[in-house]
């Protein structure tokens, strides 16, 4: 107990400037997010209330080999006050709790994360497609866009299933035709054809339409399947989500970190 009003204590201070009104708020709520910040600081996490039992599987590292592990679940847990939403315009979420998070591996630190959710995901569009070796039978990734839109062509094509070998893949955007060849676990761009054939990866251009076809895989694999993302990545319009950490321990030990999250996303999911 008395760890939990030392906690609250520290944090009554570090947020007192984000103490705003909110519409309403929520418990049966669910966060999952990442980020990667300039200076070495990353983050990685689920968290999630559903009908009482939370669970929490969290990250935080810098680049000074700090290393901040949340795992908890309720009942076997005590997650203070489960995961607390609230929803006024963006959706917020905070969730603490006292003795839950190691650092760099050593066990008995108490933590807070305050995040919010301000706008959507940033730009991405995923084009899959398949090939089966007995018997062989393709299965193309294809859409249409109508506007034409944004996308960036890309430096390469992961394999989710199976293996690339020495196979080829093409790219099909509107009559341009970028080359992919196998090193194994990817396709590596070769080059682009067409009108346009200048394009290498990074490059951006509005297309009405893509194709994704995969030539040749490793014929040890009955199965292999291949995705890519062509959307350009771009941040939605809007202010940018936001992530804090805070996390107090042994020692007087105390960490904070705050930050807007530009390369990464922050997803609140709220269940009425």
């Amino acid at each position: 107990m008395k760890q939990i009003i030392r906690l609250i204590g520290i944090f009554s201070i570090v947020f007192l400037w984000s103490g705003n009104v909110m519409a309403f708020t929520i418990s049966d709520c669910d966060v999952t997010a990442s980020g990667v910040f300039p200076a070495g600081e990353m983050f990685d996490g689920n968290a999630s209330d559903d009908v009482g039992v939370q669970i929490i599987d969290w990250t935080h590292s810098d680049a000074t080999g700090l290393l901040i592990e949340i795992m908890a679940a309720n009942p076997d847990g005590g997650i203070d006050d489960g995961i607390v939403c609230r929803q006024n315009g963006s959706v917020s979420a905070m969730f603490q709790g006292a003795g839950l998070a190691t650092v760099n591996g050593v066990s008995g630190y108490d933590f807070r994360i305050d995040i919010e959710d301000n706008r959507p995901a940033p730009d991405r569009f995923v084009l899959a497609a398949s090939i089966s070796r007995t018997p062989v039978r393709r299965n193309e990734g294809i859409a249409n866009f109508d506007p034409p839109r944004m996308i960036v062509v890309p430096s390469e094509i992961n394999v989710v299933v199976g293996g690339s070998g020495s196979g080829k893949i093409k790219l099909h955007l509107d009559d341009i035709i970028c080359r992919y060849s196998g090193t194994g676990a990817t396709y590596a761009f070769v080059r682009c054809t067409g009108l346009g054939s200048a394009y290498v990866p990074g490059d951006r251009f509005a297309i009405s339409k893509a194709r994704l076809r995969i030539q040749q895989a490793d014929r040890s694999f009955d199965l292999t399947s291949v995705e890519v993302d062509i959307g350009t990545g771009e941040p939605a319009p809007g202010y940018p989500d936001t992530y804090q950490i805070t996390i107090g321990g042994p020692g007087g030990f105390f960490y904070t970190f705050y930050s807007h999250v530009i390369d990464g996303d922050v997803e609140i999911i709220l269940h009425p």
